[in-house]
């Protein structure tokens, strides 16, 4: 339930007693200091922002044998006011429900997408524990293996006359200083072929090259060749150990995904009901019926004292009262209470010392 609240604004100003009246009469024909001599009932009647006005002796809460003068303003306009406020406000509210309602389906359907990516990543997990073959350690690990073995057999297969062709490419001899040694030994040896040394020097670069080759050859197959089947038998080796254990992991990531999706996709409607909750609770708090402004006196010893100021909201409809939107009213009394008893109203008689739109802002602000 709503929380019911009254708001007082004591109001220390002290009001000189005219003798033994009827208590309303005593606080009507009272004229407040610094109030250019304008009596309660004067400015009372000048208001133009009351739709009605009431006055009446009522029981004083603190003491019954004291008697206790209220003044009642019904304020114009106001509860047209709040039911347009409230509307604005309830607006507001939607589009930061549908806001965050966007929000919580996108991230839903990324936890789907994510869910269908850990299906996969166990998929291929299955996939390599039947078969370490197509786990992609295992053909990378195979894929180095192969070309260490495509490149020693091109070497030991490669025909140096590739190398007097100028169009053909080198391919495995590509930036190799012993075959461009080798070259430019063959054409000296093409343009001078009778020369003994010419034809010496071309012997010593071919055979310096067909060494390095060999030489190469066995580097591949004692490094790259042996350390590459080694390798991929450790990574064979690993896949099928990695495979039980990772999968288990996998799994109990999904089902702890999969929960977490059948929870959210629980909570998607309930809030949804809770927004529209919050939407109808909010324009409940702008409904009402009136908004009024009261002021109350004590009689005591022929004096009018005032006890305080507050705003009395007759809801419309289930009982409830709300404060939360409207306890800036005692403030509004208050302010323009005090400045017209202070004089500082001058000749506006006390009429509409805040216009309408002035205060509907200050409501808004405070």
């Amino acid at each position: 339930m709503l929380k019911k609240a009254v708001l007082v604004s004591a109001i220390a100003v002290a009001l000189a007693g005219c003798g033994s009246k009827d208590p309303v009469d005593m606080v009507k024909e009272n004229a407040p200091a610094g109030a250019n001599g304008l009596t309660y009932a004067q400015w009372a009647e000048a208001r133009t922002m009351c739709d009605t006005t009431r006055w009446a002796v009522v029981e004083n809460p603190r003491n019954a044998e004291i008697p206790m003068v209220e003044y009642r303003c019904s304020i114009s306009g106001a509860a047209d006011h709040f039911a347009e406020e409230g509307e604005r406000r309830v607006a507001a509210l939607e589009e930061r429900h549908a806001r965050q309602a966007e929000a919580n389906e996108n991230d839903l359907e990324r936890m789907k997408a994510e869910l269908v990516e850990r299906y996969e990543y166990l998929a291929m997990w299955e996939a390599a524990l039947e078969d370490p073959e197509v786990h992609d350690d295992v053909k990378h690990a195979r894929h180095l293996l192969q070309e260490a073995i495509d490149e020693k057999e091109a070497l030991e297969n490669y025909d140096l006359a590739r190398l007097h062709d100028p169009v053909e490419s080198w391919g495995v001899l590509n930036g190799s200083t012993l075959a461009e040694l080798y070259l430019r030994a063959y054409h000296q040896l093409q343009e001078n072929p009778d020369w003994p040394s010419r034809q010496q020097s071309f012997e010593r670069a071919k055979n310096r090259l067909e060494a390095s080759i060999s030489q190469r050859v066995r580097q591949i197959e004692r490094q790259r060749i042996q350390g590459g089947e080694r390798n991929l038998e450790r990574t064979l080796e690993n896949v099928a150990q990695r495979a039980e254990s990772t999968m288990e992991a996998i799994r109990r990531e999904i089902a702890h995904r999969e929960s977490r999706i059948t929870e959210r996709e629980e909570l998607l409607p309930i809030w949804a009901q809770e927004a529209e909750q919050e939407r109808t609770e909010l324009r409940a708090q702008f409904n009402l019926a009136s908004v009024d402004e009261v002021i109350r006196w004590q009689i005591v010893d022929d004096f009018a004292d005032p006890a305080g100021a507050y705003i009395a909201r007759v809801p419309a409809g289930n009982g409830q009262v709300v404060n939360q939107a409207y306890s800036h009213f005692g403030r509004l009394t208050e302010l323009v209470y005090r400045t017209e008893v202070d004089g500082e109203a001058g000749d506006a008689d006390f009429q509409d010392f805040v216009s309408w739109r002035q205060r509907a802002g200050m409501m808004r602000n405070l």
